[in-house]
């Protein structure tokens, strides 16, 4: 088995899922719900932030805390193999 390598990444909503990770797929397109919205500040349902996990693995949740220490919301994914 190889070890699990998850991507967290921070770029403009067109570049995903197409650009710079072949292999990997979307946490949230595969487990989460709603709008996915990561970013406070300009529009409410602004997705700016990713994790990303290889193919071979699935996730079994995925949730967007809104919490108010920073103007983008922590992402928690829950990944299986």
């Amino acid at each position: 088995m190889k070890p699990l390598s998850a991507v967290t990444l921070t770029i403009p909503r067109c570049h995903i899922p197409t650009t710079g990770c072949k292999n990997h797929k979307d946490g949230f397109v595969e487990a989460g719900k709603g709008f996915g919205a990561t970013y406070s500040r300009l529009w409410p349902a602004l997705r700016l932030d990713y994790i990303l996990i290889p193919e071979e693995y699935g996730t079994t949740c995925h949730k967007i805390e809104r919490l108010p220490f920073s103007d983008h919301y922590p992402v928690i994914t829950q990944i299986k193999n």
